[in-house]
């Protein structure tokens, strides 16, 4: 399309007086788009496309499958409606359509920050497999942060150097008095500990609780503090299914620190590590039946359920399960 084609789209089309046509013009009056004479060449292909009718609002439908190892299995279908016009928008004018990151609306940001996290948090407990969970709490009334987390990587250096293999997820917590303490989903602490003694340079058969309690008492006593470690390994109906209620304690915990605090850019959880996990989307026209994707979906569970909640929000054609089953053959338990 040629400079003078481009020039009378930009005065012709404009004061077409019909909706899409005066919506483009406002944006453009209320400082929301930049001036005509300062689109692109895609910018202006883009809105021509929208201008003629080419970019109608539609919906599909979505499903979603994400297995996380150790028999869990969580999965989700929903309607999904896409306005082209608002992802046109964004794609050419990212400078308009984007806030800052903090900026905007900063309540609705936090809940969906939160809610991001959580899921991730419930995702990590279930694909590391903890089945317990720890505590570490000070005597003193701590209520900085930044003091805590240098704590809290000062203990698991210790752990780890005595147990390589120390899987975990944690977050920071205040009490209903403003203290803070730190929660860890772990896999279960074996009996005992085989340890190097620094002092006598000799090999240390202890208790692990004793063992984790000493560790944590000791990273804090450098600055005169005193507290305790606990761990709280009898949770759900048998060992399977406490996978399922402490990643549900660990996420609660970590949507509690949105709640209390606001600050986008503040990491909330720490994790040992970081399995790949990689969702199954599939998408389906609009024409598809809710009650069949969610047969398709229960279908996916991998075999004999031991835990099991679900979540159907059927005015917004949305629903959500999260299943455990029974492990295959050769695979650690949850």
């Amino acid at each position: 399309m040629t400079g003078e084609a481009y020039s009378l789209f930009a005065v012709d089309a404009l004061s077409y007086q019909t909706p899409r046509h005066m919506t483009v013009a406002r944006c453009i009056e209320r400082g929301e788009l930049p001036p005509v004479a300062d689109w692109t060449w895609l910018q202006r292909t883009g809105i021509e496309a929208y201008v003629d009718g080419n970019a109608e609002p539609h919906s599909y439908y979505r499903t979603k499958v994400t297995r996380l190892g150790h028999g869990h299995i969580e999965a989700l279908a929903c309607k999904v409606t896409v306005d082209p016009w608002k992802a046109l928008w964004k794609r050419l004018f990212p400078e308009q359509a984007l806030t800052a990151r903090g900026e905007g609306d900063r309540e609705r940001n936090a809940e969906d920050a939160a809610k991001r996290a959580k899921t991730k948090v419930r995702q990590l407990c279930k694909a590391i497999g903890v089945n317990s969970l720890g505590t570490l709490t000070y005597r003193q009334d701590v209520r900085d942060r930044n003091q805590v987390l240098r704590h809290w990587k000062a203990f698991i250096r210790k752990v780890r150097a005595v147990l390589p293999s120390f899987a975990y997820v944690a977050c920071i917590e205040a009490q209903g008095r403003g203290s803070l303490h730190v929660h860890f989903g772990m896999r279960k602490l074996p009996k005992w500990v085989l340890y190097m003694d620094p002092k006598t340079l000799r090999s240390c058969r202890v208790k692990s609780w004793d063992f984790m309690r000493a560790i944590w008492l000791r990273t804090i006593k450098v600055d005169g503090m005193d507290g305790s470690f606990d761990e709280s390994a009898k949770m759900g109906r048998g060992d399977h299914a406490r996978v399922m209620k402490i990643a549900s304690y660990v996420s609660k915990y970590v949507a509690k620190d949105f709640a209390d605090d606001v600050n986008l850019n503040r990491k909330r959880y720490f994790a040992s590590e970081v399995p790949t996990i990689r969702p199954e989307v599939r998408s389906y026209g609009e024409a598809a039946s809710m009650a069949d994707l969610i047969a398709g979906l229960y279908a996916e569970i991998p075999g004999e359920l031991i835990d099991f909640q679900t979540f159907h929000q059927g005015n917004r054609e949305f629903f959500w399960y999260s299943a455990h089953a029974a492990p295959s053959p050769g695979e650690a338990p949850g």
